[in-house]
Parts: structure tokens; sequence; C-alpha cells
């Protein structure tokens, strides 16, 4: 996470007025497009996304892409190798989701779900861990999305625990392009390079992401028909156009980011990245997405103990949880790594969850009442 901030402009630098030139440019690209599509969608000549309101299954991959509700990430270029990056530049990126949004309306999002595909980040040299493979198997198993897409090169190939989450779970691996700048911004931090990736890829392509230290305990979507499985409260990938979870009373986090192809909140959010400065970009107050409370990123990181230690148990309801957040940095240096004999030994909220995800019923919701233990869940 990073903090959110404004930034001031005292001075007119020749880097700001270079930043003021790419901003009319791009400001003059969206108005043109905006109201030229709005203009055409007005006298119903574009047709091609105006279904009956969320009668588009999340889940069926063919109608969403004839509606536009969602592209396949490997139609971009399919040329590039999987394990190199795309050659594109900041500049590139923006204009390849300035091109696939251009036809994109109020009216054609409102007609769309957020597809149920998985977006995952790997960042380049990324060691894949064993907290990795069970959050992926959370997706696999409790979302069940119609495809999971890892974004990203230099993909650990040789590594027998990624060969076995490949296989598993049937991952798509999509080239992504190396970030050093965004929007004629040089980017300096790991992190912002993930936060980057992340936006373009629901952006460009609809769908949800979460890192790789977020375990999922329930599904985003109610099934129809019902299912024996499990099914949520809030059907979030119908019910609206973008969801985050609140981390703080005055900040979400991005750890887990929903949303349709070409979403108002994630255009704008991406736009905000003008005022980049390596420390945090604009909040945006708006009615285009909806904040989850307490379901997707809480415990937040102040309460980090509650998800680490047996402190948690009887001070959170992780029954009610869609998805925890982790922060496993905290946890391995705090309580230690885990492996797959620290998870069947250690008692913890985090280790519950995850032999839960690992070993448990799925046909039967998660309760934080519920050991879990190995002996009993095979």
């Amino acid at each position: 996470m990073t903090s959110i901030k404004f930034l001031a402009v005292p001075v007119w630098t020749l880097h700001q007025k270079a930043k003021l030139i790419l901003a009319l440019i791009i400001g003059i690209t969206i108005i043109t497009t905006s109201a030229y599509f709005t203009a055409l969608d007005s006298f119903g000549i574009v047709t091609r996304h105006h279904v009956k309101p969320h009668h588009i299954d999340p889940n069926d991959k063919e109608a969403l892409i004839s509606s536009g509700c969602f592209v396949d990430p490997l139609t971009y270029k399919p040329e590039t190798l999987p394990n190199n990056p795309l050659p594109d530049t900041d500049l590139d990126a923006w204009h390849h989701i300035a091109k696939t949004c251009s036809a994109t309306t109020k009216a054609s999002l409102h007609s769309c779900p957020i597809p149920n595909a998985y977006h995952g980040i790997f960042g380049n040299n990324m060691t894949f861990r064993y907290h990795h493979y069970i959050s992926l198997k959370s997706v696999h198993d409790i979302i069940q999305p119609f495809a999971m897409y890892i974004h990203g090169y230099n993909f650990p190939l040789n590594d027998t625990l990624f060969q076995r989450a490949v296989k598993e779970f049937n991952l798509i691996m999509v080239p992504s392009r190396s970030v050093t700048h965004v929007l004629g911004v040089r980017v300096l931090k790991p992190e912002h390079i993930s936060d980057m990736l992340r936006l373009e890829s629901v952006l460009a392509y609809g769908g949800f992401y979460a890192d790789f230290d977020v375990w999922f305990l329930k599904p985003l979507h109610r099934s129809l028909p019902p299912t024996n499985t499990p099914q949520p409260e809030t059907s979030f990938l119908t019910e609206y156009e973008a969801v985050l979870g609140e981390e703080d009373p005055n900040r979400f986090g991005n750890g887990i980011i929903l949303s349709k192809r070409c979403g108002r909140f994630l255009s704008d959010w991406y736009k905000q990245y003008l005022q980049f400065d390596n420390k945090g970009w604009g909040v945006y107050d708006g009615d285009a997405f909806h904040l989850d409370l307490d379901r997707m990123q809480k415990p937040n990181w102040s309460n980090r103990k509650l998800i680490h230690t047996p402190q948690g148990f009887g001070r959170w309801n992780f029954s009610q949880n869609v998805a925890v957040h982790l922060w496993y940095k905290e946890y391995r240096r705090e309580v230690g790594a885990l492996g797959e004999e620290q998870l069947v030994e250690l008692d913890n909220p985090l280790t519950r969850m995850g032999r839960y995800i690992m070993w448990g019923d799925k046909r039967e919701s998660f309760q934080d009442g519920n050991a879990y233990h190995l002996n009993s869940t095979q």
C-alpha cells in the first residue's frame, strides 16, 4: 500500500511542461473518443455492448467476449514469448487502454458484469512460495474463475511448486511490459510496478486482481442455479462496477481489485498517475465503485496480529470474510516462514484458513472456530 495525497506544482520545470503537454494530449484523446462514441451510442450505431443488464453470466467467457465485457489477454501481441517482457513503453500501454476502451459508455458498462477472470502479477525474479500456492488454490477452488491469468515474465519455470500450480490450476502465463515509467515519470519502487500492472490488466481486460498473499474464503458471485457450495451474501460480480476493500477509515487497499472492463473508477485512478511522485496517488471520490468495509482488507496491517497469532481467536470473526490479506512479509519476520509442516503444526487464524483451503470440505463455509486439523480433513 502507498499513502494517498495530491501534489502541488509551484514551479513549471521543463519536466512538468512535458507532463502538461502529455496530459493535454491524453485529455484531448479522452474527450474526442468519448464524445464521438457517446454520440454514436445516442443514435443507436454502437450497439454491440447493449444487452439486458446483467443477463450475461460472469462465468460465460464467450458471451462476455462477444458482448465486449471481456478481452482475452492472449489476443494482445500473441507473438510475444511467454517468458519475455512485452516491448511496450508506458505510452504504448496508455494507447492500448485508450483504444480498447474507446467505445465504452455508461450504458455499455451497465450491461456488463465483472468477469469471473483472475489476474495475478508475477514480479520479475520473484520467488514462488508455499503461501502463493495456497492463494492460487483458494482462487481455483473457491472463486472458480473461468480463467487464471498470471501476468509477468521471468517465471520460475523450473520450480517444482510453480510447475505443480500451473498444472493443477491451469495457469495461463501472459507477458507483461517491463515497467520503468508511468505516463512519463520514472518508477523507483518495486511495489509501484505491481500497482501499475494490476491496474492496466484489470482495466484493459476486465476481471479481478488479488495479491499473492490474499487467501479467498468465499465466492464472489452467487451461482445460478445454486450449487452445493457456500454462497456469498453479496454477488459482487453483478451488483457493482468496481469493488475494493476499506483498509483504514480514509484509505482503501489495492490488494484486491474487482472491476468491469474499462470501468470508470479504474480509468480515473489510472489517469491520476499523471500526478505520480513515487510516494502515492490522488484519492478518488465518486460513485463508480463499491467500498467493502470489513470482508476484504481487514484485519488491516495495523491489526495483523489478529491474523498471525492466537490473539485473533474471538476478536475477529473470520467466518464473515470473503478474503483475507495475510501481510505475509510481516508474518515471515514475526512468526516465521510458512511451509506445509508449519501449516499443520501451528494453530492461529492464518494456519486455520490455510488448512481449510488445502484440505477442508469446500461444500461448507469456513468457520474460524474449527481448527481444521489435518487428520480430520483428509
